[in-house]
């Protein structure tokens, strides 16, 4: 295979592609020389660049194959231009110790050591005000027992946790429940909320991909659409805060339905992007009116295209967005 110049904004996904394939990376600045461009939705150099789109986000975005060429998507559909690869699993490409950890390569907990390392209750770790879910969960849990919140949003801590990875793992794994609430409801929507709270050692509350169940291990997190109403589900995290032995439990679980998943996903992602660079540029032909609609659903009508998706979704029964609307 000839060199393939390629412009790739996911530091990750680039390490993961150069070590299979004879990547030129192209810098962002000079992004117009490269035949592909792998990025995001909220970058205006999508719409500019002349060659090979292939969209790479961690967002609740459709897929657009009027903007894009192929899409890495969290939706439950493949085809030649479309391959599902959520965003939890493209945080942990190149990450073999927090892989092994899920697996199940790592050692057991204790009720005695969860009585003295685990002496808070929850915690929250959030940058913005996105996910009314979320913020209405954690404010009526938090008018119940106090919810630690580290972020810059609804900060109660008296400062601010710095960015590094490692440290919000630290402040998670002193608490008994971490949040881990989608800023959206979607089926296959997964992001790295969940697996941050399970690395480290916090047992995950979560909302969001209605599907999880299909890629986690029910047994080990708690799943607020288990539940008729918050109410329900606060009375049942106080009762089970007090249980030390259950919470080793669920801890102690087995946290992927698959083990095999991050090697079968590795083989599958390397099988799509050889597919991609074997074609070339060119391989897919777009009129101009589809280009157009492309860039007019980005800027012009996003909402509205998100709106209509999420009442269709709604009307078919694929997902209840509402889980605990009563309190």
């Amino acid at each position: 295979m000839n060199e393939i110049h390629v412009t790739i904004q996911e530091a990750r996904l680039k390490e993961f592609l150069e070590k299979r394939f004879p990547i030129v990376s192209v810098p962002m600045e000079n992004f117009q020389e490269a035949d592909f461009f792998i990025g995001d939705t909220f970058t205006s150099h999508i719409d500019l660049f002349k060659g090979v789109k292939i969209l790479s986000t961690g967002e609740n975005h459709a897929i657009d194959l009027n903007r894009f060429d192929y899409c890495l998507t969290h939706e439950f559909k493949e085809n030649d231009r479309c391959h599902r690869h959520p965003y939890w699993l493209r945080i942990l490409l190149n990450q073999p110790k927090l892989r092994a950890y899920l697996k199940g390569e790592r050692p057991l907990v204790t009720a005695d050591e969860l009585r003295e390392k685990q002496t808070e209750f929850c915690a929250f770790v959030c940058r913005n005000a996105k996910g009314k879910e979320r913020n209405a969960f954690v404010t009526a849990l938090n008018q119940v027992k106090k919810v630690n919140c580290g972020g810059p949003f609804m900060n109660n801590i008296g400062y601010v946790l710095p960015r590094p990875y490692e440290v919000k793992q630290e402040f998670q794994r002193k608490h008994c429940f971490s949040m881990a609430f989608e800023n959206e409801a979607a089926p296959g929507y997964q992001t790295e909320k969940i697996v941050d709270a399970f690395v480290s050692g916090s047992i995950p509350l979560y909302w969001g991909n209605p599907d999880l169940a299909r890629e986690f291990n029910p047994a080990a997190f708690v799943h607020a659409r288990d539940f008729r109403s918050r109410k329900e589900m606060i009375a049942y995290l106080l009762e089970l805060a007090e249980d030390p032995v259950r919470r080793a439990e669920m801890i102690n679980s087995t946290i992927l339905q698959d083990s095999d998943v991050f090697e079968k996903s590795d083989r599958a992602l390397e099988e799509f992007f050889a597919r991609i660079f074997e074609r070339g540029p060119g391989a897919i032909k777009r009129t101009r009116l589809q280009r157009f609609l492309g860039v007019a659903q980005n800027y012009y009508g996003h909402g509205l295209f998100r709106t209509i998706r999420t009442i269709s979704r709604k009307v078919r029964g694929k997902v209840n967005d509402s889980p605990l609307a009563l309190h």
